[in-house]
């Protein structure tokens, strides 16, 4: 049964992986002959990249360049304009949500980041998210210099590949930097961490942008190398 279920779940891939409504409608046959927990239990086999089917984020997952996903480090406790917030009860309190929203009234946290929690500290606070490109030149040194300086938790993380799944909308798999920002004490420093953190995902790119020139001249000589 399980053998018949990935066979026609990877027909269903190959064949509708472009069309949300011929794919709705082969996942949902596949449901009706099998049960929605076998279906989605699947998912992360046959499509571990999240090319077609959507699921979630599995524990110690890496992303792109090898990196961990965000969502299993912190959790997001705000929309990404910071414009809605919400509590988690023990963890964020409301006399904190009440200072989020104050500070985003002031244009303090708009487009920086989301409010959110360490998961693994256990603590809430601001998380500054700098994108950066796909294949950016990472160097954790950047990122150690800048902790030390600061004394923010900067990281480099990964976003999943969201399929077009919901109405059509799809997000490609991504790189950010983080910096968490514990509590609510220090949100009058956003905008210069935010820069500084803009800066080092500048450099990343520049340094990539660098290492494919020198790769397009190693590649132009060893085709003429007598120009």
């Amino acid at each position: 049964m399980s053998y018949d279920l990935k066979a026609r779940l990877l027909e269903v891939m190959k064949l509708h992986s472009g069309d949300y409504d011929a794919l709705s409608d082969g996942i949902l046959a596949c449901v009706v002959d099998f049960g929605a927990d076998a279906v989605t239990a699947l998912f992360p086999e046959i499509d571990p990249d999240r090319t077609v089917f959507e699921h979630p984020v599995r524990p110690g997952e890496l992303g792109l360049q090898e990196r961990p996903m965000m969502v299993n480090l912190y959790g997001i406790y705000s929309d990404v304009y910071n414009h809605n917030i919400w509590g988690d009860g023990d963890l964020i309190s409301e006399t904190e949500i009440d200072t989020f929203y104050e500070a985003s009234e002031d244009g303090l946290l708009y487009d920086y980041g989301r409010v959110a929690i360490d998961l693994n500290a256990k603590k809430s606070g601001f998380l500054l998210i700098v994108d950066i490109a796909r294949d950016a030149k990472i160097n954790m040194d950047d990122l150690a210099e800048f902790t030390k300086n600061t004394g923010m938790d900067a990281k480099c993380l990964a976003e999943p590949n969201l399929p077009a799944v919901h109405g059509g909308i799809s997000m490609e798999a991504s790189l950010v930097i983080t910096a968490f920002i514990p509590g609510t004490d220090k949100l009058n420093m956003i905008d210069d961490l935010y820069f500084k953190l803009s800066e080092i995902g500048t450099k990343w790119d520049m340094d990539r942008d660098e290492i494919q020139v020198k790769k397009q001249k190693t590649s132009k000589h060893k085709e003429d190398p007598n120009p």
